[in-house]
């Protein structure tokens, strides 16, 4: 083989090497741009549009066991506030026996969506504002609510709901 033939063949080689390297960036960003930014924003939009009453929640759109348990806390302490505002001699008591009743409209996955949705179309109808923009997760303000969203590690990028919350004042 002669050297121009030689050089020609490695320039083809390193030519196609070059390309699919530019290839390969190329799907690497498009695949981040995916899974940080186009799906967390499709997840916000789902959830604006039940805010709004458009849309319907999802079971998929949510990280069921950790909003349960918030739900829950939630129902415990709206009990104990309301209880302690009555002449009930005993509340503690009374919050104890009424709690496993109370949380169970949130024990079934249609129950903790039917929840979820009415603290949803319960915020206020204001822009929701991105505070924290991670690759990993998200958190949004709207009015005094803070909801965090969360890339669940998976190839198809799937983000979750995991967390609504009062936000934190300074």
């Amino acid at each position: 083989m002669t050297k121009p033939i030689k050089w020609g063949l490695t320039a083809a080689v390193s030519g196609v090497l070059l390309l699919l390297l530019v290839v390969w960036g190329v799907q690497r960003y498009q695949d981040r741009l995916e899974r940080e930014t186009h799906a967390p924003e499709r997840l916000q939009q789902r959830l604006m549009s039940v805010q709004a009453g458009d849309g319907t929640l999802q079971a998929e759109d949510l990280e069921q066991a950790g909003l349960r348990a918030q739900e829950e806390a939630r129902i415990r302490q709206l009990l104990a506030q309301d209880l302690m505002q009555t002449p009930h001699p005993e509340p503690d008591q009374a919050v104890a026996l009424l709690t496993p009743g109370a949380v169970s409209l949130v024990a079934t996955t249609e129950g903790l969506l039917a929840a979820l949705t009415r603290r949803l179309l319960a915020l206020p109808q204001t822009d929701w504002q991105k505070t924290v923009v991670a690759a990993d997760h998200w958190e949004l303000l709207v009015g005094d609510t803070c909801l965090t969203l969360r890339d669940r590690g998976t190839d198809e990028a799937y983000w979750r709901w995991t967390s609504i919350s009062r936000c934190e004042t300074d």
